[in-house]
Order: C-alpha cells, then sequence, then structure tokens
C-alpha cells in the first residue's frame, strides 16, 4: 500500500508522514506508564532559537495547563522533555493512572522563532480515537430527497424520529383505536424547531 491513491492524490498516511518528516518538526508521543514525550527536531544547517508552549485542553474548553520555555535546538539534532518535566508536576494527562475521571482531551505543543514567527504546531488527542458523545439523542438531521414535476430534485429537512416541535400547532394523525397522537418523522408543517419526546 502506497501513500498515494490510483489518481496520485494523496492518502491520509501522507499528511502524517509530511507532518513527522518536516526539517524543523515537533512530535508528541504516548511513552505509556511514562505519559507524553515531546521531541523538537532540527534538521536543518541552522540552530533554532526560539520559545516552546505547552497547552492541555479540557472538552470545556478552559486550558489548565499553559507553559512556555526558550528552548535551542542545535544545528542537526534534537532535545526530548517528558511532559510533566517540561510542566515542573505529576499531570497524569493521558490519564494511564485513572486517578478520577479523566480530565484532559487534548494537548498543544507550538514551536515560535526569536521573531515570534510559527515554526511548528503540534495537536494530539488524549483518549480514544472514538471520541465520547455529548450525551444527546435529539441532534440527527435526517434529510428526504423529493423529485419536482419539472424533473428537478430537491433535499429538504427532516426531524429524527420520534421527535415534536416544541409548540406545535398542527395534529399528527391518531392510530386507529388509540387516543394518543402517532409521531411522524418529518418535517413539521408549522415550522416550529424540534424536540426529544420524553
Amino acid at each position: 500500500m502506497g501513500v498515494l491513491d490510483w489518481n496520485g492524490d494523496p492518502k491520509a498516511p501522507w499528511f502524517v508522514l509530511r507532518r513527522s518528516a518536516k526539517p524543523i518538526a515537533l512530535l508528541v508521543t504516548d511513552d505509556g506508564m511514562d505519559g507524553l514525550r515531546l521531541d523538537a527536531i532540527n534538521e536543518t544547517a541552522e540552530p533554532v532559537v526560539g520559545e516552546i508552549r505547552f497547552r492541555a485542553h479540557s472538552r470545556s474548553g478552559v486550558v489548565p495547563v499553559d507553559v512556555a520555555l526558550p528552548v535551542k535546538v542545535e544545528a542537526h539534532s534534537s532535545l526530548t522533555w517528558s511532559v510533566d518535566s517540561l510542566v515542573g508536576r505529576f499531570t497524569d494527562l493521558t490519564h494511564v493512572f485513572r486517578f478520577g475521571a479523566r480530565i484532559y482531551d487534548a494537548v498543544t505543543v507550538t514551536l515560535e522563532g526569536e521573531d515570534g514567527e510559527m515554526v511548528d504546531e503540534v495537536v494530539h488527542l488524549l483518549g480514544s480515537s472514538a471520541r465520547p458523545s455529548s450525551g444527546r439523542s435529539d441532534l440527527s438531521l435526517l434529510r428526504a430527497l423529493s423529485v419536482t414535476t419539472s424533473g428537478s430534485s430537491t433535499s429538504r429537512p427532516m426531524l429524527p424520529p420520534n421527535t415534536l416541535p416544541s409548540n406545535c400547532r398542527a395534529s399528527s394523525p391518531k392510530t386507529p383505536g388509540s387516543t394518543s397522537r402517532r409521531t411522524v418523522a418529518g418535517p413539521c408543517i408549522c415550522g416550529e424547531p424540534a424536540r426529544q419526546r420524553r
């Protein structure tokens, strides 16, 4: 398997290789029980002088960890840190020790030159690649395809099953022999927003 498809366009692994094979690159690696490792690599003929900034993000958007330090990476060399040594304390960013609930969702590391220009940036997601859902079941949106008399097709939004508009003025048809209204998956004729039925 190559990194280009049959048409010569790059596949997803190509972008990973491009990022990690840059002459000046930041790499974040999960070292298991040792936590995260940060490598700053300089394969150019000139030293890189600047500042590395490390930030850890929670799912709510809070940045509980935000540290920066000056750095000089000599030509054709690299520097390596454990993230805990970089931060200056134990963090368990990867939640490998299972102390309480997971706090951190992602980390961002940037390298800026002396002139303040961004040299490299890497974002590393923490935990499983399958991100947890928000817990809401009413966020889906169906679309129905209808064909007009002229032959052109149009797409219109539909409500997910078991939903009703929040203050619908229309009456849904009743099931024969039942006193309850039947919920229909489709757009409401009154145009009101949808609400999940409880």
